[in-house]
């Protein structure tokens, strides 16, 4: 088990406008039927335009964490205004998951990550990982700006 991690991705500013690029050109889809967060993963997972941002969350991820990475998928996730994610988990079959969030565009009001009930507030540029056993959640969106985050899941080897 994990405890919370945050740090700040040094190459922020050169990423945010590839990420931004992406939320709003390529399809998306609502992953969870009573959410009204937007998943766009096809793409991105392709890494066509990501790549770099594999390369600064592995990096960071070796600064905190001494074990190898087995595999990193990542979504970018775009909550409009009212848009929120339910409480879930990361789990695939037995792997060992450690979650990860990237605070790309984070307009003051537009939710808080909880971690196991505790409100976590990161500003835009961090990273925070943290176990994909611990439940966690984006609550609702108050402000007229769509929020932007990327999310994934760092699969180790055991």
């Amino acid at each position: 088990m994990y405890g919370l991690i945050s740090d700040n991705l040094p190459t922020h500013e050169s990423i945010k406008k590839k990420v931004m690029d992406a939320a709003y050109s390529l399809k998306s889809y609502n992953r969870y039927p009573a959410s009204v967060c937007d998943i766009i993963d096809d793409e991105a997972n392709k890494g066509w335009q990501l790549h770099d941002l594999n390369i600064e969350i592995c990096q960071l991820f070796k600064k905190h964490f001494n074990e190898e990475i087995k595999g990193i998928i990542h979504w970018i996730n775009k909550y409009p205004p009212g848009g929120f994610q339910e409480p879930h988990i990361h789990k695939y079959g037995n792997d060992k998951i450690i979650v990860f969030v990237y605070f790309v565009d984070i307009p003051e009001n537009s939710g808080d990550l909880i971690i196991e009930n505790a409100s976590c507030y990161f500003s835009e540029g961090s990273v925070c990982f943290f176990d994909g056993n611990t439940e966690h959640y984006v609550t609702k969106n108050k402000s007229s700006q769509d929020r932007i985050t990327i999310a994934g899941n760092i699969v180790v080897k055991s």
